[in-house]
């Protein structure tokens, strides 16, 4: 094994481990019994910024993972548009339940149910350019 596929395999062990610990966070939320406070939130808003930060930490590694092995390892790249299509799923989910269950912007309507949805997928077309952007001015075109 090379030095730079042990760094590779050392980045995605990493990375892997985050991404175990924040689903395993965001399962706990969905196993324990619903609480719901007065103001008609699930946590605090301190708690859905986080959520958000670690699905955002996530999602941008993840990615900036597999297009770097995609570009590194391959004399010609395989085409992962499947896996970055059901990445991007997995974190427009991620997005709306931080959101979702913020005291700010808990869902009481259809219009802001709408809104959230909206919210969450431009948080996901932003994170995609910041990945995209990164993997640019890292592996080239």
């Amino acid at each position: 094994m090379s030095p730079l596929q042990r760094l590779f395999v050392i980045r995605l062990v990493i990375f892997a481990i985050g991404a175990i610990g924040t689903l395993l966070l965001i399962i706990s939320f969905f196993f324990r019994r619903p609480r719901v406070d007065a103001d008609g939130s699930r946590f605090s808003l301190g708690r859905g910024i986080l959520y958000f930060v670690l699905v955002w930490l996530g999602y941008c590694g993840l990615a900036l993972l597999l297009a770097g092995w995609n570009a590194t390892f391959h004399q010609h790249p395989v085409d992962l548009r499947l896996t970055f299509a059901v990445l991007a799923l997995l974190a427009w989910a991620g997005y709306w339940f931080a959101l979702a269950g913020s005291p700010y912007l808990r869902i009481s309507s259809v219009y802001r149910h709408i809104g959230l949805a909206l919210l969450s997928f431009a948080a996901l077309c932003f994170s995609t350019f910041l990945w995209l952007l990164f993997a640019i001015n890292i592996y080239g075109a």
